[in-house]
């Protein structure tokens, strides 16, 4: 049981409309950066830049909902000092370790660029329990990777049948405790006439997935 003063500062676990209204916020991010991104491409300089602004616009409206944290128990990871106290863990991370399992039951870690968390099923069993268990709790109400290539001299040509991360996305959708959306988002100064995807600054959704191919319109 949970002492009257942490209950007090506990998040109530989200509902259905709650949790949809997180992941429509987070796709309002990404048209929002593209629209920004196209007005101002050198605000930017690298893919880690990119990241970090999605992940902190998308963390600045969810702290506005008070909706920015989940909350479980440290057991020990953090030493005695907390050992079975409520802890807060943020809603949004940027490359936190992950699980990912292949179809031939193997797994490894898999560090997605952005990813918004579920409430926790088990608060009791938190965080650094996944990682002897092999399993991940919470899992994702939405995971995000990012291709950035804004200054590639040579013509950027994605494949994707060769792209690893792409594939683990998809694995990540079809995993119980894997991720519920997904969002693939390719930004790119130049691209070649024969590249095999069309950078057409639209989404592009099939399924649980979505894939933006983002480009300058004046030099594609």
């Amino acid at each position: 049981m949970i002492d009257m003063e942490a209950d007090m500062r506990v998040p109530k676990p989200l509902n259905k409309r709650q949790k949809k209204e997180l992941v429509k916020i987070a796709w309002q991010q990404i048209e929002q950066f593209i629209k920004d991104w196209h007005k101002s491409p050198h605000e930017w300089y690298n893919e880690r830049d990119v990241q970090f602004e999605i992940a902190s616009r998308i963390k600045d409206r969810f702290r506005k909902l008070k909706w920015g944290k989940i909350w479980g128990r440290y057991t020990r990871s953090v030493g005695d000092r907390f050992r079975g106290k409520v802890q807060f863990y943020p809603r949004v991370g940027c490359e936190p370790p992950i699980y990912h399992r292949f179809q031939s039951g193997k797994s490894e870690v898999y560090k997605p660029d952005i990813v918004i968390w579920d409430d926790i099923k088990n608060p009791n069993s938190p965080f650094e329990r996944q990682y002897e268990e092999k399993r991940n709790d919470p899992r994702m109400l939405w995971v995000c990777e990012i291709k950035y290539m804004p200054e590639w001299r040579r013509p950027y040509n994605p494949k994707e049948e060769d792209n690893k991360d792409l594939r683990k996305l998809k694995w990540l959708l079809k995993q119980d405790d894997g991720a519920e959306l997904a969002c693939w988002l390719n930004i790119a100064y130049r691209i070649d006439k024969s590249c095999k995807n069309k950078f057409d600054n639209k989404p592009h959704t099939k399924g649980r997935l979505r894939k933006y191919y983002i480009t300058l319109p004046n030099i594609s």
